[in-house]
């Protein structure tokens, strides 16, 4: 719900979910339409509206590497964990405190590429911190972190699907492998920014991370490669592409029913 808007109910669910047309966007930044679809609706100001996908996108974030975090406390990428927490609390310290943020900011003001970009910054995590209140930022990233577990856990459960009787049932195929190869990968999609959705990014990650569970449960490179690749792509055509066309569908949805209005009055 957005303070001034009158948009309620299902109309608020439509337009969030017209939003996900353009989930295919690089960083997502596609699902701003529904700032326009909301303007449309009943006149609510683009700059009121279009910070909470920044805000959004923090929480994404933010859930991501919690769960990276919590799943990558051992073996090789143990140090990980750590070095996720470190980012999360500088998110969270920069969303929570105007000083300290301000104080980063002035340091990158002063550096040579990302300097002339430093209002720009600024001005970003304004706007995100009047939609995240210090008290209401863990809640938000809890959310992130659970709906963000369902599509890890979807993933998971197809990995284990196409699983021969006769692999080895190992760590590296089991929930919390899935969860961090799946989150890191989604991660490393969205700071590519110029890959549309991390078109390419994600699912190149994914599949390299799968290939060597799967190596690790018995299969032969060829065999494991070939799996892992299909489990990549069956999980994004579930996900990044289902949620497109749920998109689609809640977009002429909403067209259908914003033309009937004015006769209906």
């Amino acid at each position: 719900m957005i303070s001034g808007s009158t948009v309620r109910g299902w109309a608020s669910v439509r337009i969030y979910l017209a939003g996900l047309t353009l989930t295919v966007s690089p960083g997502k930044v596609g699902e701003a339409m529904r700032s326009w679809l909301l303007r449309d609706a009943d006149g609510t100001p683009l700059a009121t509206s279009a910070p909470i996908v920044l805000a959004e996108r923090f929480t994404d974030l933010l859930g991501f590497l919690v769960l990276i975090a919590f799943t990558s406390t051992t073996g090789e990428h143990a140090w990980i964990a750590p070095v996720t927490l470190a980012v999360a609390g500088v998110i969270f310290a920069l969303i929570g405190s105007k000083r300290f943020a301000h104080a980063v900011i002035g340091v990158v003001a002063r550096l040579p590429v990302v300097g002339p970009h430093a209002a720009h910054v600024e001005e970003m995590l304004d706007s995100s911190r009047r939609l995240l209140a210090p008290r209401e930022l863990p809640l938000a990233t809890l959310l992130a972190a659970v709906g963000w577990f369902g599509e890890c856990l979807g993933c998971w459960i197809i990995v284990q699907s196409v699983l021969p009787p006769d692999a080895a049932l190992t760590p590296e195929l089991g929930l919390a492998a899935v969860t961090y190869a799946f989150a890191i990968s989604a991660v490393a999609g969205a700071i590519v920014v110029i890959a549309p959705g991390g078109l390419g990014v994600t699912e190149g990650l994914l599949t390299g991370l799968l290939h060597g569970g799967y190596r690790a449960a018995g299969l032969a490179a060829a065999p494991a490669r070939a799996t892992a690749l299909s489990v990549t792509l069956v999980t994004r055509l579930c996900t990044l592409w289902f949620a497109m066309f749920v998109g689609l569908a809640a977009l002429q949805l909403h067209r259908r029913l914003r033309a009937r209005a004015p006769t209906a009055g």
